[in-house]
């Protein structure tokens, strides 16, 4: 019964997407993004937003977590605008 719960098409699906993620960060390793490190910072978030909502990360973790959208809120919303607005997935703010 585990086993077949492991065959489930949306966890065949987030596993090939991470397999590929994988494989192009070893073919062409990670993006690098040049300046200073508030300009890496807010490219980093930039890549995190999906134009819906936050993700966890801009590659492997494409889902919008609860938890570490609780994490970040307060930082968040220190960085002032457009991130406060940016908080919570559209429809539910």
């Amino acid at each position: 019964m585990a086993l077949r719960a492991l065959l489930h098409p949306a966890l065949i699906a987030m596993g090939l997407h991470v397999a590929g993620v994988r494989a192009g960060r070893a073919l062409f390793g990670h993006r690098r993004v040049e300046g200073s490190a508030e300009d890496i910072l807010l490219a980093g978030l930039e890549a995190c937003w999906s134009g819906e909502y936050l993700t966890a990360s801009p590659g492997t973790y494409r889902q919008f977590w609860t938890r570490d959208t609780g994490f970040a809120a307060p930082a968040l919303v220190r960085l002032g605008e457009p991130w406060p607005e940016r908080l919570l997935p559209r429809g539910l703010a």
